[in-house]
């Protein structure tokens, strides 16, 4: 019933016939993946972040817009896996020190109402 920002992790694997992650392409495999949005950002810590708060009930833009593979396989052993894990945090509110809860909880900087970066390692050196 608050705004909120939104952050995710995209885990994309190649799985085997008995459900194991395989480490890099498998022969005659290829994947397309394509983000979609200028609105999600990449930061230093893996995450994806919708740089602007999302209204109670709303949607962020698409974050995949393509995510395929082609292979030379007629058996097809493999599968691409996507996992999308998501997160939200309150956009409003203040702690005792001035931050926002989305500053103090993930570590990112806000400025002008979006997110801009990911400070956390660098205060925690």
């Amino acid at each position: 019933n608050v705004p909120a920002f939104i952050r995710a992790k995209v885990i994309i694997n190649w799985i085997d016939a008995e459900g194991k992650v395989i480490v890099g392409d498998p022969e005659g495999y290829t994947k397309t993946v394509e983000f979609a949005s200028v609105n999600w950002e990449k930061l230093n810590d893996g995450y994806y972040y919708y740089k602007y708060p999302v209204d109670a009930k709303g949607f962020t833009d698409i974050l995949l817009d393509v995510c395929r593979f082609e292979t030379t396989d007629t058996e097809q052993k493999y599968k691409l896996q996507v996992d999308i894990i998501a997160q939200s945090i309150q956009a409003q509110g203040e702690s005792a020190d001035g931050k926002t809860p989305v500053e103090e909880v993930w570590g990112v900087t806000i400025e002008n109402g979006t997110v801009t970066k990911y400070i956390k390692e660098e205060t925690n050196q």
